[in-house]
């Protein structure tokens, strides 16, 4: 597995995808994880280790990085692909096994992993970086939709170059066969493992909203929702807005409000979701599906989000969720929440018990990996 992100931490729903990818391929194969970026410290290794997985850093610079996002621009390839001369030639030092599998961990791992002498070739893709480009806010993302150019293309170029591609959601197949017909494309939901003992019942102080704030939707979501619907729900229910991730100052001074703390990234979320009513996911556009909303389900805590944040999931309102699209449903619905105990511990349970059903990540990877598997020695017979 060739990786840009690291999967020991679980703060973002990249990383953990990883986490998942990486675990589903330990259980098969004797794996090793080439993690490329910041040389990790110990404590990284060591969690890596434990999930089974031999780990080799090849370290690559935040300046670097920056550097290869310059040269992207001017080459019409899209940020991040890592296409350094002296990466590769780093890279090609520490190949010395001819693998069943190499799978490329998003599309900016994939002009490395293509190098990897290996029977099967798979490009873990999250989710399209083209659908996501063309989903940008045309009046806010000018530099994001920039460092995007040529998303398209690239996708085209490397899935044709693998033997599969796997997806989050059916959305992401759509966009991508669209522009290659012949790819082999497998969806595989992002997912999550349920709590052995969800969180329980009782006083809740807060609400709770979980995402790395560099992360446009995210960003505009939560601001959105601060700015335009928190006012009113913070007046009708006393309670504290806690948001969790790592986020620029400019955005920690948008979320200046009565009633918000920003805590920055929090490993351990259990505290959080103990004292939290709901997770709010206000996120109005995006691709993949929400991972925060998972996690939720997983905790047994009841989650309220807008329509368009929980696009690519399977759910019914009022079961599962609450649906809220404007200040006066998001007031609604955390008034509901507060007032009908009987109604949190009936949704908090729904979406726990839909999580162990429908979006076990440990049997959607495994089944995922069979077909690939499968897939593969009937093309070769």
């Amino acid at each position: 597995m060739v990786s840009a992100v690291d999967p020991s931490r679980t703060d973002r729903g990249d990383r953990i995808r990883a986490r998942h990818a990486l675990e589903a391929l330990a259980r098969r194969f004797d794996l090793d994880l080439v993690l490329i970026g910041p040389l990790p410290d110990a404590e990284t290794t060591n969690q890596i280790k434990t999930l089974g997985a031999r780990v080799f850093a090849i370290p690559f610079s935040k300046t670097q990085a920056g550097l290869g996002i310059l040269r992207g621009l001017v080459a019409k390839r899209p940020w991040g692909m890592l296409y350094s001369r002296r990466l590769r030639g780093v890279f090609e030092g520490r190949l010395e096994n001819r693998y069943d599998v190499v799978l490329a961990f998003q599309l900016k791992t994939a002009p490395l992993a293509a190098q990897v002498p290996a029977r099967i070739r798979i490009l873990e893709m999250t989710d399209s970086l083209g659908l996501y480009r063309s989903l940008l806010p045309r009046n806010t993302a000018h530099l994001r939709r920039l460092a995007l150019i040529g998303a398209e293309t690239e996708e085209a170029r490397w899935v044709n170059r693998y033997d599969f591609s796997l997806v989050s959601s059916e959305r992401d197949k759509a966009a991508i066969q669209k522009l290659t017909p012949s790819a082999n494309l497998l969806v595989v939901e992002n997912g999550t493992t349920p709590w052995v003992e969800p969180v329980s019942p009782g006083a809740k102080t807060s609400l709770l909203f979980v995402g790395n704030l560099y992360y446009p939707p995210n960003r505009s979501g939560i601001e959105q929702f601060v700015r335009h619907d928190w006012p009113s729900v913070f007046q009708r229910t006393g309670l504290q807005l806690r948001v969790v991730g790592e986020a620029p100052r400019s955005v920690l001074r948008t979320l200046r409000s009565p009633g918000v703390a920003c805590l920055g990234y929090v490993r351990d979320l259990r505290t959080e979701y103990e004292r939290a009513l709901a997770l709010v996911n206000p996120v109005s556009y995006g691709t993949g599906t929400r991972s925060k909303i998972l996690e939720a389900w997983a905790a047994g805590l009841p989650v309220i989000s807008t329509s368009a944040g929980a696009e690519g999931l399977e759910f019914d309102d009022g079961e599962q969720l609450l649906i809220a699209d404007d200040a006066q449903a998001w007031s609604d619905a955390i008034i509901r929440l507060s007032n009908i105990p009987l109604m949190w511990t009936r949704i908090g349970a729904a979406g726990w018990q839909h999580v162990s059903e429908r979006y076990n990540a440990q049997r959607l990877w495994t089944d995922a990996l069979s077909t690939v598997l499968a897939r593969a020695e009937e093309i070769r017979t």
